[in-house]
């Protein structure tokens, strides 16, 4: 549904939208969506499937639709390939796997899907409604749980009301109790519980953090799916 929405408003003075299967071999089996709209510059296309990014106005797009294509596809070890160029349309192909893969039957080039991380209950924590809304269905499509929070007293509360995350991402720049404070409780409350400090700028608290606590790591924003899956296999 993502992709046809977004071939709909490339083409805004109509075209020709075209969904299309085949089958590869050894189970693997191809669904091809592809449009005649403006299609994408090299610069576009190289950032269209990272989280947020997005070409529409203000108010028309969250930049999620590639990007949330992309993590499902991965999170169940398939494979996504995007073609474009201006003027010329999009193609996105869309590859999944056999059902039951023995061994050895990838296609020839494919890479080997990388070990997926276990599913994890993960506390977002971040004042931003728009991050919330949209971080937690990337997290929730690599096959995580996620319990939103919309600042520091309410993560706090709900760890203290017993709720037992196996992960924190927390967002370093908040009001009324920020990231580092909201840490500093945290880790009175669970010592041992991992935490990723997400955030656009770096401080002078990080560094400090880090000498400190060996189980924090941080996730710059504006961050893409494979990053998040970088910070959390390297723990999990």
């Amino acid at each position: 549904m993502n992709l046809c929405l977004n071939a709909r408003d490339a083409m805004p003075n109509g075209g020709r939208l075209t969904l299309s299967t085949r089958s590869l071999g050894q189970g693997f089996v191809e669904l091809a969506v592809q449009d005649q709209g403006d299609g994408m510059t090299p610069e576009v296309l190289a950032q269209a499937m990272e989280p947020f990014f997005t070409t529409k106005p203000v108010g028309k797009g969250t930049g999620l639709g590639l990007s949330l294509v992309y993590g499902t596809m991965k999170a169940h070890g398939g494979t996504l390939d995007l073609q474009s160029r201006p003027g010329q349309g999009t193609r996105v192909s869309l590859v999944f796997p056999p059902v039951v893969r023995a061994p050895g039957v990838l296609r020839e080039g494919q890479a080997v899907p990388a070990t997926p991380v276990q599913s994890l209950r993960i506390l977002l924590v971040d004042d931003e409604e728009l991050i919330r809304r949209t971080v937690t269905p990337i997290l929730q499509v690599l096959g995580h749980t996620v319990h939103p929070a919309a600042g520091g007293l309410e993560a706090l509360q709900r760890l203290e009301a017993g709720l037992e995350p196996d992960l924190v991402i927390l967002d370093l720049n908040m009001p009324e109790l920020d990231g580092s404070e909201t840490f500093s409780r945290l880790r009175r409350i669970r010592p041992e519980l991992p935490v990723v400090f997400a955030t656009g700028y770096v401080d002078e608290r990080i560094p400090a953090i880090l000498s400190r606590f060996p189980k924090v790591r941080i996730l710059k924003k504006p961050f893409t799916i494979a990053e998040i899956q970088d910070v959390l296999r390297g723990w999990f």
